[in-house]
């Protein structure tokens, strides 16, 4: 199985995610979601799969990595900096 959601990659507001699963699990999920009235706003679902249908998501996406990938080099070379800093190592005779 596998799950996403809109949260992290564009808005939690959406409130949209997507399930990939075994169609008996599906319709138990399917079911539960009816039963309990849980289901995304039609508005958030629709901004979703346009995001998706004409490529933004695949650009968005991407400049997110390109992003996050340069934040967090930054971060663990401030991070092993430090460490290497405030470390002394010793060995056992």
């Amino acid at each position: 199985m596998h799950l996403g959601t809109t949260s992290k990659i564009h808005t939690p507001t959406l409130g949209v995610g997507w399930m990939v699963a075994a169609p008996e699990v599906v319709t138990v999920i399917l079911a539960y979601r009816d039963r309990t009235g849980s289901g995304p706003a039609p508005a958030g679902q629709l901004v979703a799969t346009e995001f998706a249908r004409n490529g933004d998501l695949r650009r968005h996406l991407r400049r997110l990595r390109r992003s996050w990938s340069t934040h967090l080099c930054a971060v663990g070379s401030r991070c092993s900096a430090t460490r290497r800093a405030r470390t002394s190592w010793s060995t056992l005779e």
